[in-house]
């Protein structure tokens, strides 16, 4: 592995540490690699600023926050550029926590975030990774994915409902008192999202079942909006 994609690791890793500081021996863990390299990068990343010290951990630091400006310019910007009124449109209705998300390998990126001040304390960000198979909206991403393999059963489970009913509800693994409710965004000629969007929020009172058409819905208005720019035709 070159010098370039061990630095790019350390900042993978710091990225999924969801804005925690860490140690030298806990990133060289999290990357596979040995702590001296480890160390020497992040001195070389310290003195560009793409991370920062606080003590003796090491934080993301300037650099890296003004990369993260410019996001909107990437491979996402269509969608990111059409997200937010929908996903209004949605939190409007439902009071409850918005979210855009894309499927990268087998984890659900979080693109863009709608819910009130001082609302639910459900831990998502934006531009966080979070394992697929823990979220509604990620098990939609993945019923939608490559599907050029047999999928496990859990999987087809999730399938058969997507297809069949265009949304899923389900409970968060990680956070059993938060659930939730997907549905894809895809384009009419293609059998896969490109996206899914989903409306959160704690279990005791939030009826994810309930919201299904809403979520639907909302990703129907953003389809809509941003089919003409992802097909070219816009």
């Amino acid at each position: 592995m070159s010098s370039v994609a061990k630095a790019l690791a350390i900042l993978e890793a710091m990225a999924l540490s969801d804005g925690r500081s860490i140690g030298v021996s806990d990133i060289a863990n999290a990357t596979d690699m040995p702590k001296s390299t480890a160390h020497r990068l992040l001195k070389a990343m310290e003195q560009r600023g793409f991370v920062g010290r606080d003590g003796a951990k090491y934080k993301v630091g300037v650099r890296s926050l003004q990369l993260s400006s410019v996001a909107r310019f990437s491979q996402y910007a269509v969608l990111m550029d059409h997200a937010i009124p929908a996903m209004e449109w949605l939190f409007e209705r439902t009071h409850e926590t918005v979210h855009l998300g894309v499927l990268d390998g087998t984890h659900t990126l979080y693109l863009e975030k709608v819910n009130a001040r001082g609302g639910c304390r459900i831990s998502t960000r934006v531009g966080r990774w979070v394992p697929a198979e823990h979220t509604p909206i990620g098990r939609v991403l993945l019923a939608y994915g490559d599907l050029a393999d047999e999928p496990p059963l859990n999987r087809q489970a999730w399938i058969s409902a997507v297809r069949t009913k265009g949304a899923l509800a389900g409970r968060h693994s990680t956070q059993p008192e938060f659930v939730g409710v997907a549905a894809p965004v895809r384009l009419a000629c293609r059998d896969f999202s490109v996206a899914a969007l989903s409306v959160d929020g704690p279990a005791n009172r939030f009826d994810p079942v309930r919201h299904a058409g809403l979520v639907q819905e909302a990703a129907a208005r953003l389809m809509r909006r941003a089919a003409p720019y992802l097909e070219g035709t816009a």
